[in-house]
C-alpha cells in the first residue's frame, strides 16, 4: 500500500500545522457521534463525512477515525496520502493509536537507521501511552535490533505488558523468545515489566 512513505513525511510536516489543538465543542463533538453511528450501521460513506466535518474542525479523534477509512478505503477511496496526512494531524495531538498508524505507515515503507530511530521513538510514545499494539511492535523492535541496540529483557518486558494489555500475537512472541533466554534474564524481564506496571508504562526500559 505505501510507496515511499518517507518522501511524503516532509509534507505531511507543513499540512498537519492546519490541524492546530482546537478544544473540541459541543458541535464538534455531535459531529464524531455522528460518524460513529453512521459507521457501527454500516454506512461508511456517510460515517465519512462526518468524520471529516469533525475532524477539520481539530477533533483529534475524527482525524484518527477518518485516516484510518482512507488507509482501508472503506466510504471513501483509498487513498495513503491522505491517511498519512490525518493520521499525522491526530499524532500531533498526541493521539495515541494516530502515532501506532503512522508509524505502521512507515514500516511498510523503504527504511535506513534513522528511520528505525525515529520509528522506535514513536512506538515507544505511544506504548507509554498505554497502547498494546505499540508495545508489542516496541518489543519487535528490542528483539530484532532495529532503531535501538538488541535487548532481550526489555523485549520481553514489552511482549509481556503487551499481552497482558490483551494483544494476542504477543503472547506467542514472548514464549518464541524464551527459549533463547537464561531464566535469569526472564526473572529480570518480568521484573522490569512490573515496575514498569507500577509507573502506568511511563520510562520502561
Amino acid at each position: 500500500m505505501i510507496r515511499n512513505f518517507f518522501n511524503l513525511f516532509a509534507t505531511l510536516l507543513l499540512t498537519s500545522a492546519i490541524s492546530g489543538c482546537e478544544e473540541s465543542s459541543s458541535d464538534n463533538v455531535d459531529l464524531l457521534n455522528k460518524g460513529r453511528l453512521e459507521y457501527h450501521a454500516g454506512n461508511y460513506k456517510e460515517a465519512a463525512k462526518w468524520y471529516k466535518k469533525s475532524a477539520e474542525q481539530g477533533n483529534a479523534e475524527a482525524q484518527f477515525y477518518l485516516g484510518n477509512m482512507y488507509d482501508n478505503g472503506a466510504g471513501v477511496a483509498e487513498d495513503d496520502i491522505k491517511a498519512a496526512q490525518w493520521f499525522a494531524k491526530a499524532a500531533e495531538q498526541g493521539d495515541a493509536l494516530a502515532q501506532f498508524f503512522l508509524e505502521r505507515m512507515r514500516a511498510r515503507g523503504e527504511s535506513s537507521i534513522q528511520d528505525d530511530f525515529e520509528t522506535f521513538e514513536w512506538f515507544r510514545k505511544a506504548a507509554e501511552q498505554g497502547n498494546p499494539k505499540a508495545q508489542y511492535y516496541l518489543g519487535l523492535m528490542y528483539k530484532n535490533g532495529r532503531g535501538v541496540t538488541r535487548d532481550k529483557i526489555a523485549a520481553h518486558s514489552w511482549f509481556n505488558i503487551a499481552t497482558t494489555n490483551g494483544y494476542k500475537d504477543a503472547k506467542e512472541s514472548k514464549k518464541v523468545l524464551e527459549e533463547s533466554m537464561e531464566a535469569s534474564q526472564i526473572a529480570k524481564a518480568r521484573e522490569v515489566a512490573s515496575l514498569c506496571f507500577k509507573n502506568n508504562d511511563k520510562g520502561c526500559r
